[in-house]
């Protein structure tokens, strides 16, 4: 929504931004669009309210919270954004993937989603 906002009123604005290309903007909406799928997903297969935490899940969650973060601090200081927690979580599951049958695949959309991002944002970051 914020970031639907913001694109709403650079629309309006009489001085072209030397920042993201349209193409990079619309590949980075695409990109926010996935993760936010993927993040649906997940919700939609919680454990009922009864059932025993999942280890992995408090894992994937940390995880994610401190790589999104990182990544939206490195978004506002101009830097490309890098997932590492993520990506350690993910390579860390491949060998030994958690037992929910959603966690593991959930997760690397999600890396995918915000790998996406980065990409569409470091088009320009060094001129940004």
């Amino acid at each position: 929504v914020a970031w639907q906002e913001a694109l709403e009123r650079a629309a309006h604005e009489p001085v072209r931004h030397r920042g993201l290309s349209h193409a990079a903007v619309e590949q980075a909406e695409h990109a926010l669009g996935e993760f936010g799928r993927v993040a649906m997903l997940m919700e939609a297969h919680l454990p009922d309210r009864g059932a025993a935490p999942l280890p992995y899940a408090a894992v994937l969650a940390e995880s994610l919270r401190r790589s999104t973060g990182r990544g939206a601090k490195q978004v506002r200081e101009r830097e490309e954004p890098t997932w590492d927690d993520l990506r350690e979580t993910v390579d860390a599951w491949s060998d030994e993937p958690p037992d929910h049958f959603l966690l593991h695949k959930g997760a690397v959309l999600l890396l995918e989603s915000l790998d996406e991002l980065a990409t569409a944002l470091s088009e320009t970051t060094p001129s940004r």
